[in-house]
C-alpha cells in the first residue's frame, strides 16, 4: 500500500513539472506576439496596441503573470457597455510617433503616458489595471 502511495505521489509531481512547463512554453510564445513599440507600448500583427502589464491576482500560489492590456475607458468613447462604460482600443486614439511615458502617479496609484492629443492614465491593479483616456 506505501509503495502504491508512493508512486501516486512521484506521478503528481511529474505531471505537475509538465504543467509548469507548458506554462512556460506557452508564456514565452504569447511574449512573441507583441513587439515593443517604445516605453511600454506594444503591437501585434493585427495592428492592435497593448500596454504590457502585471497580473498578480494568485497570491495563495505567488504567480504573477504578463497581461496586455488594450482596453481604453473614457467619456467621449464611442462603444457603451452594459454597464454604463465608455470604451474604445488604444490603436483608436494612440499616436505612436509621440507615445511616451510622461510620470510616475504613486498618489493614485499609476503611470501617466501621453502622446500629442491624450494622456492615457494606466491604474495598477492586481488584475493588470485599467487605462483611461484623459483629454489634454
Amino acid at each position: 500500500m506505501n509503495r502504491t502511495l508512493l508512486y501516486t505521489v512521484i506521478l503528481c509531481f511529474a505531471a505537475c513539472s509538465e504543467v509548469d512547463k507548458k506554462e512556460e512554453v506557452d508564456l514565452i510564445q504569447t511574449e512573441s506576439k507583441y513587439t515593443l513599440i517604445n516605453d511600454n507600448l506594444f503591437s501585434d500583427e493585427n495592428g492592435n496596441l497593448y500596454l504590457k502589464s502585471v497580473n498578480r491576482e494568485d497570491m495563495v500560489n505567488e504567480k504573477v503573470y504578463d497581461v496586455w492590456l488594450k482596453t481604453v475607458y473614457c467619456d467621449s468613447c464611442w462603444t457603451r457597455t452594459e454597464d454604463g462604460w465608455n470604451v474604445a482600443e488604444l490603436k483608436d486614439f494612440v499616436d505612436v510617433s509621440s507615445f511616451h511615458f510622461h510620470a510616475s502617479d504613486s498618489m493614485n496609484g499609476g503611470i501617466i503616458y501621453e502622446d500629442r492629443n491624450y494622456r492615457y492614465f494606466h491604474k495598477i491593479m492586481a488584475d493588470g489595471g485599467t487605462i483611461t483616456l484623459i483629454e489634454k
